[in-house]
């Protein structure tokens, strides 16, 4: 498994823009992107499914 600082990013979650810490995991066949704040707080997760559709979560409040 490797892990991948890929910097910060400003992003938009709900109602409010935000900073986010952006990161990738990645193992063979996978690659999970995840944000987290300044303060460590996760923000988001997105990921490809095998049918190569992008799943994506992110923080509400």
């Amino acid at each position: 498994m490797h892990l991948e600082e890929l910097g910060v990013e400003a992003m938009r979650l709900s109602d409010r823009a935000e900073r986010g810490m952006h990161y990738a995991l990645e193992r063979r066949s996978f690659r999970i992107e995840l944000w987290y704040s300044p303060t460590g707080d996760w923000l988001a997760l997105q990921t490809r499914t095998r049918q190569g559709r992008l799943m994506r979560y992110e923080k509400l409040s």
